[in-house]
Protein backbone atom coordinates (compact mmCIF):
# COMPACT_ATOMS: atom_id res chain seq x y z
CA UNK A 1 0.00 0.00 0.00
CA UNK A 2 2.46 2.35 0.63
CA UNK A 3 4.33 1.86 -2.60
CA UNK A 4 1.40 2.63 -4.36
CA UNK A 5 0.94 5.72 -2.39
CA UNK A 6 -2.45 4.02 -0.87
CA UNK A 7 -2.58 5.23 2.32
CA UNK A 8 -4.75 3.29 4.68
CA UNK A 9 -5.89 3.55 8.37
CA UNK A 10 -6.95 1.12 10.99
CA UNK A 11 -10.48 0.73 9.40
CA UNK A 12 -8.98 -0.45 5.72
CA UNK A 13 -6.57 -3.10 7.88
CA UNK A 14 -9.43 -4.04 10.11
CA UNK A 15 -11.90 -4.22 7.36
CA UNK A 16 -9.28 -6.63 5.42
CA UNK A 17 -8.68 -9.03 8.11
CA UNK A 18 -12.71 -8.98 8.51
CA UNK A 19 -13.12 -10.17 5.09
CA UNK A 20 -10.11 -12.63 5.01
CA UNK A 21 -12.39 -14.63 7.84
CA UNK A 22 -13.89 -15.71 4.87
CA UNK A 23 -11.17 -17.74 3.23
CA UNK A 24 -10.55 -19.54 6.58
CA UNK A 25 -7.71 -21.28 6.62
CA UNK A 26 -6.29 -19.93 4.04
CA UNK A 27 -6.53 -16.48 5.23
CA UNK A 28 -4.09 -16.84 7.56
CA UNK A 29 -1.12 -16.13 6.13
CA UNK A 30 -2.10 -12.79 4.69
CA UNK A 31 -3.63 -11.68 7.98
CA UNK A 32 -0.30 -12.15 9.44
CA UNK A 33 1.12 -10.21 6.54
CA UNK A 34 -1.42 -7.44 7.12
CA UNK A 35 -0.75 -7.42 10.96
CA UNK A 36 2.81 -6.53 10.48
CA UNK A 37 2.56 -4.22 7.49
CA UNK A 38 0.15 -2.59 10.22
CA UNK A 39 2.95 -2.54 12.64
CA UNK A 40 5.68 -1.48 9.80
CA UNK A 41 3.73 2.13 8.93
CA UNK A 42 3.19 2.76 12.32
CA UNK A 43 -0.79 2.19 12.53
CA UNK A 44 -1.64 0.34 16.13
CA UNK A 45 -3.90 -2.18 16.01
CA UNK A 46 -6.62 -2.44 18.15
CA UNK A 47 -8.41 -4.98 20.01
CA UNK A 48 -11.16 -5.67 16.28
CA UNK A 49 -7.84 -6.05 15.22
CA UNK A 50 -7.29 -9.44 17.14
CA UNK A 51 -10.78 -10.52 17.39
CA UNK A 52 -10.31 -10.91 13.63
CA UNK A 53 -7.20 -12.94 14.04
CA UNK A 54 -8.81 -14.82 16.89
CA UNK A 55 -11.37 -16.09 14.59
CA UNK A 56 -9.08 -17.16 11.42
CA UNK A 57 -6.56 -19.40 14.43
CA UNK A 58 -9.93 -20.51 15.96
CA UNK A 59 -12.88 -20.83 13.82
CA UNK A 60 -15.98 -21.80 15.95
CA UNK A 61 -16.34 -25.75 15.32
CA UNK A 62 -13.17 -26.69 13.47
CA UNK A 63 -12.05 -30.34 14.55
CA UNK A 64 -8.41 -29.32 14.59
CA UNK A 65 -6.37 -31.69 16.80
CA UNK A 66 -3.59 -29.28 17.43
CA UNK A 67 -4.36 -25.63 17.66
CA UNK A 68 -2.54 -22.38 17.10
CA UNK A 69 -0.43 -21.14 19.55
CA UNK A 70 -1.18 -17.57 18.54
CA UNK A 71 -3.13 -16.39 21.30
CA UNK A 72 -0.47 -16.98 23.90
CA UNK A 73 1.45 -14.08 21.44
CA UNK A 74 -1.68 -12.15 21.38
CA UNK A 75 -2.14 -12.27 25.00
CA UNK A 76 1.60 -11.13 26.13
CA UNK A 77 1.51 -8.86 23.43
CA UNK A 78 -1.48 -6.98 25.10
CA UNK A 79 -0.46 -7.75 28.67
CA UNK A 80 -0.56 -4.46 30.73
CA UNK A 81 -1.72 -2.14 28.20
CA UNK A 82 -4.99 -0.24 28.00
CA UNK A 83 -7.51 0.43 24.99
CA UNK A 84 -10.28 3.06 24.29
CA UNK A 85 -12.96 2.72 21.77
CA UNK A 86 -11.40 2.56 17.85
CA UNK A 87 -13.33 0.17 15.80
CA UNK A 88 -16.81 -1.10 16.44
CA UNK A 89 -15.30 -4.58 16.75
CA UNK A 90 -13.43 -3.62 19.79
CA UNK A 91 -15.70 -5.12 21.87
CA UNK A 92 -15.63 -8.16 20.63
CA UNK A 93 -12.42 -9.33 21.43
CA UNK A 94 -12.74 -10.15 24.95
CA UNK A 95 -15.90 -12.44 24.57
CA UNK A 96 -13.42 -14.42 21.62
CA UNK A 97 -10.78 -14.54 23.70
CA UNK A 98 -11.93 -15.97 26.50
CA UNK A 99 -13.85 -18.73 23.94
CA UNK A 100 -10.31 -19.68 23.00
CA UNK A 101 -9.26 -20.53 26.95
CA UNK A 102 -12.12 -22.04 27.75
CA UNK A 103 -11.65 -24.38 24.64
CA UNK A 104 -7.99 -24.95 25.40
CA UNK A 105 -9.17 -25.66 28.99
CA UNK A 106 -6.37 -23.43 29.75
CA UNK A 107 -6.69 -21.28 33.32
CA UNK A 108 -3.26 -19.26 33.47
CA UNK A 109 -4.46 -17.85 30.24
CA UNK A 110 -8.08 -16.84 31.10
CA UNK A 111 -6.61 -15.02 34.20
CA UNK A 112 -4.34 -13.69 32.10
CA UNK A 113 -7.06 -12.47 29.72
CA UNK A 114 -9.00 -11.15 32.98
CA UNK A 115 -6.24 -8.96 34.09
CA UNK A 116 -6.29 -7.34 30.74
CA UNK A 117 -10.25 -6.76 31.20
CA UNK A 118 -9.18 -5.17 34.52
CA UNK A 119 -6.75 -2.89 33.18
CA UNK A 120 -7.54 0.73 33.14
CA UNK A 121 -11.02 1.49 31.59
CA UNK A 122 -10.48 -1.64 29.57
CA UNK A 123 -13.45 -3.47 31.16
CA UNK A 124 -15.60 -0.90 29.10
CA UNK A 125 -15.06 -2.50 25.97
CA UNK A 126 -16.48 -6.02 27.12
CA UNK A 127 -19.43 -5.26 25.02
CA UNK A 128 -23.23 -5.57 25.48
CA UNK A 129 -24.91 -7.63 28.34
CA UNK A 130 -24.95 -10.94 26.27
CA UNK A 131 -21.47 -10.58 25.28
CA UNK A 132 -20.53 -9.82 28.97
CA UNK A 133 -22.62 -12.97 30.36
CA UNK A 134 -20.81 -15.04 27.92
CA UNK A 135 -17.53 -14.09 28.83
CA UNK A 136 -18.58 -14.39 32.89
CA UNK A 137 -19.77 -18.10 31.98
CA UNK A 138 -17.28 -19.47 30.02
CA UNK A 139 -14.52 -17.63 32.47
CA UNK A 140 -16.03 -18.95 35.64
CA UNK A 141 -16.94 -22.09 34.18
CA UNK A 142 -13.09 -23.06 33.78
CA UNK A 143 -12.60 -21.99 37.43
CA UNK A 144 -15.00 -24.40 38.22
CA UNK A 145 -13.04 -27.35 36.36
CA UNK A 146 -9.92 -26.87 37.14
CA UNK A 147 -9.78 -24.01 40.32
CA UNK A 148 -9.32 -25.26 43.91
CA UNK A 149 -12.66 -25.15 45.76
CA UNK A 150 -12.04 -22.51 48.06
CA UNK A 151 -10.60 -20.13 45.32
CA UNK A 152 -14.11 -21.25 42.79
CA UNK A 153 -16.32 -20.24 46.08
CA UNK A 154 -14.30 -16.72 46.34
CA UNK A 155 -14.68 -15.92 42.65
CA UNK A 156 -19.02 -17.33 42.99
CA UNK A 157 -19.47 -14.60 45.88
CA UNK A 158 -17.39 -11.73 43.49
CA UNK A 159 -19.19 -12.52 40.64
CA UNK A 160 -22.63 -13.41 41.57
CA UNK A 161 -25.08 -11.93 41.13
CA UNK A 162 -22.99 -8.32 41.20
CA UNK A 163 -21.33 -8.82 37.78
CA UNK A 164 -23.54 -11.44 36.29
CA UNK A 165 -26.50 -13.39 36.46
CA UNK A 166 -25.91 -17.18 35.97
CA UNK A 167 -28.15 -19.65 34.33
CA UNK A 168 -28.72 -23.49 35.03
CA UNK A 169 -25.52 -25.14 33.93
CA UNK A 170 -23.49 -22.18 36.01
CA UNK A 171 -24.89 -23.81 38.98
CA UNK A 172 -23.99 -27.62 37.68
CA UNK A 173 -20.72 -26.82 37.05
CA UNK A 174 -20.09 -25.09 40.42
CA UNK A 175 -22.17 -28.55 41.94
CA UNK A 176 -19.69 -30.72 40.29
CA UNK A 177 -16.93 -28.57 41.56
CA UNK A 178 -18.31 -29.12 45.02
CA UNK A 179 -18.65 -32.70 44.75
CA UNK A 180 -14.95 -33.48 43.48
CA UNK A 181 -13.94 -31.00 46.57
CA UNK A 182 -15.89 -33.47 48.85
CA UNK A 183 -17.61 -30.00 50.17
CA UNK A 184 -20.98 -31.54 50.07
CA UNK A 185 -22.12 -29.62 52.88
CA UNK A 186 -22.35 -26.39 50.20
CA UNK A 187 -25.37 -28.47 47.81
CA UNK A 188 -28.30 -27.46 49.67
CA UNK A 189 -27.25 -23.04 49.65
CA UNK A 190 -26.19 -23.88 46.06
CA UNK A 191 -29.63 -24.97 45.31
CA UNK A 192 -30.99 -21.61 47.51
CA UNK A 193 -29.44 -19.70 45.44
CA UNK A 194 -30.36 -20.97 42.17
CA UNK A 195 -33.92 -20.88 43.54
CA UNK A 196 -33.40 -16.94 43.48
CA UNK A 197 -32.51 -17.15 40.48
CA UNK A 198 -35.68 -19.14 38.62
CA UNK A 199 -33.68 -22.36 37.60
CA UNK A 200 -35.17 -24.86 40.06
CA UNK A 201 -37.50 -25.65 36.77
CA UNK A 202 -34.27 -27.17 35.24
CA UNK A 203 -34.69 -30.82 35.09
CA UNK A 204 -30.71 -31.46 35.08
CA UNK A 205 -29.93 -29.18 37.75
CA UNK A 206 -32.42 -30.67 39.94
CA UNK A 207 -31.45 -34.17 39.50
CA UNK A 208 -27.78 -33.00 40.30
CA UNK A 209 -28.87 -31.47 43.38
CA UNK A 210 -30.62 -34.75 44.54
CA UNK A 211 -27.81 -37.16 43.70
CA UNK A 212 -25.49 -34.95 45.53
CA UNK A 213 -27.47 -34.48 48.69
CA UNK A 214 -28.76 -38.17 48.71
CA UNK A 215 -25.26 -38.52 49.19
CA UNK A 216 -24.54 -36.94 52.42
CA UNK A 217 -26.21 -35.92 55.32
CA UNK A 218 -27.69 -32.56 56.40
CA UNK A 219 -29.40 -31.39 59.42
CA UNK A 220 -32.78 -30.76 59.71
CA UNK A 221 -31.93 -26.59 59.75
CA UNK A 222 -29.75 -26.69 56.86
CA UNK A 223 -32.30 -28.65 54.75
CA UNK A 224 -35.42 -26.01 56.02
CA UNK A 225 -32.97 -23.78 55.29
CA UNK A 226 -32.37 -24.85 51.09
CA UNK A 227 -36.34 -25.22 50.69
CA UNK A 228 -38.15 -28.29 49.20
CA UNK A 229 -36.23 -29.87 46.11
CA UNK A 230 -39.37 -31.55 44.56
Amino acid sequence: MVAQKVKPNLQTFNTTLKCLRKFHSLGRLPALQILREMKHIGIEPSLATYHHIIHLFYPRGSSIKIPSLIIYDIMNELEGRTFSPQDLDDDKFFQSAMTVCSSLRDLELAYQLHGLLNTGDNRKLIGPDSQRKAYYSKFFSLICSLEQIDVTLKWYKDLIPSVFLPHSQIFIGLLQAVDVANRLEMVPQIWKDSKEYGHTFRGALREEVLMLMARDKHSPEILSASGCIC
